[in-house]
């Protein structure tokens, strides 16, 4: 491998990752305003999860009094359940396109390792 070639791979890795970069800044800005709800079958129950999936709010309509204690709980829970999988949903969206590498960062190092043999040169 010559010089210019390890030169170009070193250059289209950085560039790679810079584009990588900015695609996770907008997905992080996406994912951050990014809201999950729920809504019960009989419509009883609506809840919504913020995009760390924590309950925001959970509306009871007057159907719910209708329910007795076991059957609310199923509903409140189960509506929860449905918000947090719809942001799951959102999220997975939000972040589609993204290479992300699976690799601990200490193992992702081949962009480094080129351009340390570029500038040490020849053996």
């Amino acid at each position: 491998m010559t010089e210019e070639d390890l030169a170009e791979q070193v250059q289209d890795a950085l560039a790679s990752a810079h584009r990588q970069a900015a695609r996770a800044r907008r997905a992080a800005v996406e994912i951050a305003e990014l809201r999950g709800s729920g809504r019960s079958p009989g419509g009883e129950v609506t809840a919504a999860v913020d995009h760390r999936g924590l309950v925001q709010d959970v509306t009871l309509a007057s159907a719910a009094m209708r329910l007795d204690a076991a059957g609310l709980r199923t509903a409140v829970l189960a509506t929860i359940a449905e918000a947090g999988a719809d942001l799951r949903v959102q999220a997975a969206e939000a972040t589609r396109g993204l290479d992300i590498d699976p690799r601990l960062p200490a193992d992702q190092t081949e962009a480094f390792d080129l351009a340390d043999r570029l500038l040490r040169g020849p053996p």
